[in-house]
């Protein structure tokens, strides 16, 4: 039997659970059964707080106003500057 790579998986809304999401994966029809299958018995769910902020919230803050609509807690001090130094997303 080959050993598969486990896939670790962090759910957000609207996907609480493994079954939630794969359901959503098949409903693309991008990947066959046994493709899907085959990631669903490789996956590990971790059981992490999950930050509040999405990459696109803090993306979508810097594009409309400014680096500095970006919650302090969001973005490690360093992202942020290196953001604002390219003029990253503005």
């Amino acid at each position: 039997t080959q050993l598969l790579p486990h896939v670790r998986v962090l759910l957000r809304e609207p996907h609480t659970d493994a079954n939630s999401l794969l359901s959503a994966l098949r409903a693309t029809e991008v990947w066959t059964s046994d493709q899907l299958t085959t990631w669903h018995n490789s996956t590990l769910l971790l059981p992490l707080a999950l930050h509040p902020a999405r990459s696109t919230d803090i993306r979508q803050r810097i594009a409309a106003t400014s680096i500095d609509s970006v919650p302090p807690n969001w973005l490690n001090p360093a992202v942020a500057q290196y953001i604002s130094r390219h003029a990253l997303y503005s």
